[in-house]
């Protein structure tokens, strides 16, 4: 039950974290506006937290980011089949195997009448 629980929590923060990064996405006129409000360079023209926030906000970054998550997700998605047992069903008898069984004893039963 542990594993389930950490299973929905962790699904549920990669699904903040997608919509946290579709929308640095959708408003990334407001994350360079912020980005110029933050400059503030020294005395050589350097602004390191600046250029260190840009690159953060940068397609390539967020490329990388999407990836990580979705990578994230898949692996969430298999524990998450494992600690449910999605995939055990698999090996179950087929449906038309365990009529025929069940009706096979049925019928031999009646035939001793």
């Amino acid at each position: 039950m542990a594993h389930r629980a950490d299973m929905r929590c962790s699904c549920g923060l990669t699904k903040k974290l997608l919509e946290e990064l579709e929308q640095l996405t959708d408003h990334r006129d407001l994350a360079e506006s912020l980005g110029e409000m933050m400059r503030s360079p020294d005395a050589f023209g350097n602004d390191r937290l600046s250029d260190l926030y840009h690159k953060i906000i940068a397609l390539p970054n967020r490329t990388k980011i999407m990836r990580e998550l979705a990578e994230t997700l898949k692996t969430l998605i298999t524990l998450e089949r494992q600690a449910y047992n999605l995939d055990e069903q698999e090996h179950e008898e087929p449906y038309e195997e365990r009529l025929r069984r069940l009706l096979g004893g049925w019928l031999r039963r009646r035939s001793h009448w």
